[in-house]
């Protein structure tokens, strides 16, 4: 007997074919590793008081401190100072946060927003009364914005924990 294609098996197969790959979707898609295991509240408290003593430090395109920050820098080097690794970028930092909702935030979460174009563009640490520290821009320095302001509200597009 020879095996032969009909309307009516295709469907089957195509359902199978999308399960599987929703299954394998969902597992991509769950909790990320922590970044450092045995980074604590403390730690991310420590982060975020670091982050707010950095106000009034100048933006730079690809700066990490502690004359000069872009976002990520910022992210990166209060991090640092409190003791735990973080990646440099904003994409790789939005890569390995575990997401929580902005209800959920505490001091030394990650916030990250769309400014222009697609994907994630900006990030800034989570202090606490919805507001966080950023390295905004270009012609800016380090300051404190709130998620309450209608410009941040509508562009975040992730929040999230480093390591817990």
């Amino acid at each position: 007997m020879r095996a032969t294609r009909t309307a009516r098996g295709r469907p089957a197969r195509l359902a199978l074919c999308l399960a599987a790959i929703a299954l394998l979707a969902g597992c991509a898609s769950g909790p990320r590793p922590a970044i450092e295991s045995n980074a604590d509240g403390a730690t991310h408290q420590r982060a975020a008081q670091i982050a707010l003593s950095m106000q009034g430090t100048p933006y730079r395109y690809g700066a990490n401190g502690p004359d000069a920050f872009d976002c990520s820098g910022l992210v990166q080097y209060a991090y640092g100072r409190a003791g735990a690794q973080v990646p440099r970028t904003t994409d790789a930092q939005y890569d390995a946060v575990n997401r929580r909702y902005l209800h959920q935030l505490e001091p030394g979460d990650l916030v990250f927003f769309r400014i222009g174009g697609i994907g994630v563009s900006h990030v800034g640490i989570y202090i606490g009364d919805d507001e966080f520290v950023h390295a905004p821009k270009t012609g800016s320095n380090v300051h404190v914005s709130s998620l309450d302001h209608e410009y941040w509200r509508s562009r975040v597009v992730r929040a999230g924990s480093l390591t817990r």
